[in-house]
């Protein structure tokens, strides 16, 4: 049962790594009082490093290392499942990712700005798309399957 687990927990960790490059995790607003100029699907990838909204890219990076580590984490655990059974401080690697993914989301989604452009100021706004959630409920579910395999499952 590990073993199913694990295998699923890589297949969500690599989903995960890539949802955060992919367009349309954000919608990226720009108007003025009077009317909205244009949206822009934009990608978390994006604002964490070109914008640098929030932590920017030491953030972005960080949670990329967190998912690497998961990653390294439960192959380790399909092939030596015996040395990680019971050992309850693992569970901190996925909540880890997930912390800062959710934080990373916040601060995004959170985002707005003013800016003048041709003597007209024009205002930005950042909202959650669908990916977003997925984004969030891939990393939860790590977690939670990783708290699974620490507290129910047995040799």
């Amino acid at each position: 049962m590990r073993k199913k687990l694990s295998t699923t927990q890589i297949i969500i960790v690599l989903f995960s790594a890539l949802l955060p490059l992919l367009d349309g995790m954000f919608e990226w607003t720009t108007y003025t009082m009077f009317e909205n100029l244009s949206k822009r699907e934009m990608s978390l990838q994006n604002l964490m490093t070109v914008q640098r909204i929030g932590g920017g890219p030491f953030l972005y990076w960080v949670f990329y290392i967190a998912l690497v580590v998961m990653l390294i984490y439960c192959i380790a655990d399909l092939f030596w499942e015996d040395k990680f059974i019971g050992k309850k401080p693992t569970i901190v690697i996925p909540v880890t990712s997930l912390l800062l993914g959710v934080i990373m989301i916040i601060a995004a989604s959170n985002y707005s700005d003013a800016f003048a452009w041709k003597g007209e100021t024009r205002y930005v706004a950042v909202s959650m798309s669908v990916l977003a959630y997925v984004e969030i409920v891939s990393l939860a579910s790590v977690a939670l399957i990783e708290c699974y395999k620490q507290v129910k499952c047995e040799m």
